[in-house]
């Protein structure tokens, strides 16, 4: 009889033990799966925040383009890619946007070719994150009577880059999208060439050519 009851106990023991042993496992797995999800939020929110603060406009071509959506933007960046390619003028198109079943997306213009109708259609597409289902985007006009945010902005028709823009991730899985980022872009930095060994340097981070 207590041979039974000793194994009975030692049977109890054993599940309660096995029990919070899961417990602690699936807490951890979710304590880990949250710390990632922030710091891949964490690399694309500094991967586009440092692309859009390089933004660049040039009057002298309007082949360079800043042009955006709620739901995409397309922009020239002075930043170089993980290869280093910039183009010829040393700039690099670029695009963001996030399509439904697939995730956030990058297109990235190719290397060497002048700025022009193929900046975003020839290059390269790459995932950036799948679980990222919506990306949404505001245009901040400050020249506007009370500097309003904007859903789309086109530099053809602005002649200049919007003050800010700020963009807004929505996960799967998660009842509420990110906080919204804001990113101030460049005004007025002057541009400056000089050749070097046939290359053209820039002064600054990039901005909008002064006439």
């Amino acid at each position: 009889m207590e041979v039974i009851i000793s194994v009975a106990i030692l049977s109890l023991m054993i599940s309660i033990i096995g029990g919070a042993m899961h417990l602690g496992i699936r807490a951890w797995e979710r304590d880990s799966s949250i710390t990632d999800r922030y710091q891949s939020h964490r690399i694309l929110v500094d991967q586009l925040s440092q692309e859009l603060r390089s933004a660049y406009l040039n009057e002298r071509n309007r082949n360079i383009v800043f042009q955006g959506t709620s739901d995409e933007v397309k922009f020239f960046t002075t930043t170089a890619g993980l290869d280093g390619a910039l183009s010829p003028m040393g700039i690099r198109a670029i695009a963001y946007t996030a399509k439904e079943g697939e995730g956030l997306l990058v297109h990235v213009g190719q290397a060497g070719l002048p700025p022009g109708e193929e900046s975003f259609t020839k290059g390269t597409e790459m995932l950036l994150s799948k679980t990222v289902q919506e990306i949404a985007f505001r245009y901040l006009d400050r020249e506007s009577s009370r500097g309003t945010w904007n859903s789309s902005w086109d530099s053809g028709a602005k002649r200049r880059l919007p003050a800010a823009v700020e963009f807004t991730l929505h996960y799967e899985g998660e009842d509420e999208a990110e906080r919204p980022v804001t990113v101030s872009l460049p005004v007025n930095v002057t541009l400056r060439r000089s050749v070097s060994s046939g290359a053209q340097l820039f002064g600054g981070q990039g901005g909008q050519a002064n006439n």
